[in-house]
């Protein structure tokens, strides 16, 4: 296993590969927060519901990949 690990391209190979899968998850969540903002039947206001969303959203959006 130890000439795997010192193999500089593999370890391109393997960021390339999780930097997708945690972009596609960011993707989930925020269609997530979306459809549930979106549901008519969520218990919020009008103003704190926009502004959570924000807030959520930018949480979300700060995560470096």
């Amino acid at each position: 296993m130890g000439k795997y690990m010192d193999n500089p391209s593999l370890d391109v190979m393997i960021t390339a590969i999780v930097n997708k899968e945690m972009e596609e998850y960011k993707s989930k969540i925020l269609n997530a927060i979306d459809n549930h903002f979106n549901n008519p039947y969520c218990a919020a206001t009008d103003i704190g519901k926009v502004m959570y969303k924000k807030e959520i959203k930018d949480l979300i959006n700060r995560i470096e990949i």
